[in-house]
């Protein structure tokens, strides 16, 4: 990969100019009418372990707008429209943005650090990633001025494209900064004052603090997040939308809200990334202990505890302390996330888990991991894991034909990074991976009658069967289930065509109760 670097150099010059007599000749300014100050704010709160650094500015919020308003980003995007179509948009316009979304989505992919240490963990866990669509975003977020903008964009798409960002948002700057000048830039300072005040609350820091201990988050000494308001306009709508870039969080500030409102959602994702930031040989202790552990549906667990630990810390106890006590309830009887099987958890959790952070108990620990591991089995519909709930964590391999399909079964089992691995193919990389990890769930779709031979290869465990039978004889379409472990499971998804194979997906996501063998059938 060509790296380039682009290096500023800013040179000051000083000008003395002399007279015959020795005296310093000074020339008369002249009439220089004032620049308009720029409508932004910066502030940094300190905190026990980390700082909090939190912004508002002008473009910015213009970069996430149109970002949001394309598509090129998840946000609340009926709600950035209804503004924009006060704008006036043309036919010119509407090229501009369809030209924006063009670029933005043009550079992307990732580079992952798959040292050796982390290549042999048994189950799939967070690793050091560069994103360059998530490196935009940030991009994005930080730069404060079309140049700076330009310049980095170049950096991590091309000289082109960044001069083609730079011409759309010199485009809907002046419509945009009479909008900020008028309503914006009040609004993002209203919520900016009230972040800057829970940001300061002991209660907050402290359980940031403890958190931070109990993720064994590896966070250098001065580790400072970055905290984005991005104002959403007033709308009829309720929706607001927070989520961490790394170590930027990027939060909706709706005209009118308040940030105990949304307090809850920015601590679950910062929740998120301590627990990317877990250091490595504690993450291997756990995924290690996850895998010998006597619980025989740990590793279907271990799929759900991101997400139920951030939800159980974050919409629970923070949530719990900053909501009203009606609102807070309503969340709890909801499972307080979409994610409806780690919603669970987290209620079931969250009676223990001020405990444990006061405890300074650990993630890795056996302690923390019984009591998990009880919460989790209280969760379950019948005490045992449904079919779909050993999939949060899986390796996922399908045919272009059937990516529908897989998509559909990932989307419904919440599979996804760092929790999900693809191949588009059962070629000798996939097959090499799934025996070399036993543990991982597996979701194969083939085409056509696989042979059982399959198994003996994929799924070695069911050698200890004390009769091989055969792998769904004579089915058009079907979903075989064969433990690979005590703990794990290889779900052959066999079908003739697309439409039959996203049927089979369906019923499988509703079955209600785990076994071997065939699951769905078609005939």
């Amino acid at each position: 990969m060509a790296v380039r670097w682009v290096i500023a150099v800013a040179a000051i010059l000083a000008l003395l100019a002399t007279g015959c007599s020795g005296r310093a000749s000074v020339e008369q300014p002249r009439s220089i009418p004032k620049a308009q100050p720029a409508l932004e704010r910066d502030t940094v709160v300190t905190g026990h372990r980390v700082r909090y650094a939190l912004h508002l500015a002008e473009q910015p919020n213009l970069v996430y707008h149109l970002d949001c308003i394309t598509g090129a980003a998840f946000c609340a995007q009926a709600i950035y429209r209804e503004l924009w179509a006060t704008f006036g948009l043309d036919a010119a316009d509407e090229a501009a943005l369809a030209k924006w979304k063009a670029l933005r989505a043009r550079h992307g992919g990732e580079l992952r650090r798959l040292d050796l240490h982390r290549s042999e963990q048994p189950l799939l866990a967070s690793s050091g990633v560069f994103d360059v669509a998530e490196r935009q975003r940030i991009a994005g977020l930080r730069a404060r001025t079309l140049d700076a903008h330009q310049q980095t964009m170049a950096l991590l798409s091309s000289d082109a494209d960044a001069a083609g960002l730079h011409d759309v948002l010199e485009r809907f700057a002046p419509r945009f900064g009479t909008w900020w000048r008028q309503r914006g830039f009040a609004a993002g300072s209203a919520f900016f004052d009230g972040f800057e005040r829970v940001l300061a609350d002991s209660f907050l820091d402290s359980t940031i603090e403890k958190a931070a201990h109990f993720y064994e988050s590896d966070l250098p000494s001065g580790t400072t997040f970055q905290i984005h308001v991005l104002v959403q306009p007033r709308s009829a709508r309720k929706m607001s939308v927070a989520y961490q870039l790394e170590g930027d969080a990027v939060v909706e500030a709706p005209e009118g809200g308040t940030p105990e409102s949304l307090i809850d959602v920015v601590a679950h994702e910062l929740f998120h990334y301590l627990f990317f930031r877990m250091a490595p040989e504690r993450q291997a202790a756990l995924l290690t202990s996850v895998c010998t552990s006597d619980d025989p549906f740990s590793v279907a667990a271990y799929g759900m505890l991101d997400e139920a630990v951030a939800a159980t810390l974050g919409n629970g106890i923070v949530g719990r302390h900053y909501m009203p006590p009606d609102a807070f309830s309503a969340q709890v009887a909801r499972g307080f996330i979409q994610y409806r099987a780690a919603g669970s958890v987290a209620r079931e959790l969250l009676p223990s888990m001020q405990a444990v952070l006061d405890r300074g108990t650990l993630i890795s620990s056996p302690e923390f991991w019984r009591t998990f591991g009880a919460a989790v089995q209280a969760s379950y519909e019948g005490g045992r894991p449904r079919p779909i709930d050993y999939l949060h964590n899986e390796v996922s391999i399908a045919e272009p034909p059937f990516g529908s399909a897989a998509q559909r079964l990932r989307d419904a089992a919440w599979a996804g990074f760092p929790y999900l691995r693809e191949y588009t193919s059962l070629d000798v990389e996939a097959k090499t991976y799934l025996v070399a990890h036993p543990f991982m769930n597996a979701a194969l779709f083939v085409q056509g009658q696989p042979s059982p031979g399959l198994l003996e290869t994929l799924a070695p465990a069911s050698k200890r069967s004390a009769v091989m039978p055969s792998l769904g004889k004579g089915l058009p379409g079907f979903v075989y289930a064969a433990p690979r472990t005590a703990k794990s499971y290889l779900f052959v998804f066999a079908a003739n065509d697309g439409k039959t194979m996203e049927d089979l997906v369906d019923r499988f996501i509703a079955l209600p109760a785990m076994a071997e063998g065939v699951l769905v059938e078609r005939k």
